[in-house]
């Protein structure tokens, strides 16, 4: 009983084990995404691409791909059909063709070579850190629907460490301003002393065997 209860168990054990190792194994059906920058400084990075990809090779198992979108839940989204061209869906419900106020789209789908999607924001923006989806339609080699996705996610730095920065740089100038202004004061003044006679040019000879300079 003993051993048939531990043969059980470790045949359980490297099921469980097989399991999770191939729930986490990403499906070949998944799309890639990725963001570039990945981290960017609110209102200051210039611009922020979002980009789906899929490779055919990848699965054998989907015949049709239908459509890839991009969204996230707070910004703007797109979505390219088969079918039709890239259309880029504001958060204000207007859809606009390729360009919109805020960001523009392009994409291709081959259902024999590589596929794409791609949202850029041109211009600094204040709700672009956030999570990023990508889903792709398909038909697979039976004609049923099917839909897998990929997430990323943008992550932000806010300007205040730029500004504290910068104020540590102008402290720094404002010091080495005040140290030339002193520097400044005490040769005026060694000038002023020396046209009246009260301190006197040291000879060229005593100069040069202490290796200095007068100002």
């Amino acid at each position: 009983m003993g051993e048939l209860c531990r043969y059980f168990c470790l045949n359980l054990a490297l099921w469980v084990f097989v399991s999770g190792l191939y729930a986490a194994a990403p499906s070949r059906r998944s799309p890639s995404l990725t963001a570039s920058p990945s981290v960017i400084i609110l209102g200051v990075t210039p611009s922020l691409t979002v980009n789906c990809s899929y490779s055919s090779t990848r699965s054998h198992d989907l015949a049709t791909l239908t459509a890839l979108t991009i969204y996230s839940r707070t910004n703007s989204s797109a979505h390219l059909h088969k079918r039709g061209v890239v259309k880029v869906l504001e958060d204000n419900g207007m859809t606009q063709t390729f360009v919109s106020k805020n960001a523009e789209g392009e994409g291709v789908i081959d259902d024999k070579g590589e596929s794409f999607l791609f949202l850029r924001w041109s211009l600094p923006s204040r709700d672009q850190a956030v999570e990023y989806f990508c889903v792709l339609t398909a038909k697979d080699v039976e004609g049923v629907e099917v839909q897998s996705n990929a997430g990323t996610r943008v992550t932000s730095r806010t300007p205040w460490h730029i500004r504290e920065i910068q104020q540590l740089a102008d402290g720094y100038k404002v010091k080495a301003g005040t140290q030339l202004s002193n520097t400044g004061r005490i040769q005026s003044g060694i000038f002023v002393l020396r046209q009246k006679g009260l301190v006197k040019r040291p000879s060229t000879e005593s100069i040069q065997a202490r290796g200095d300079h007068w100002p």
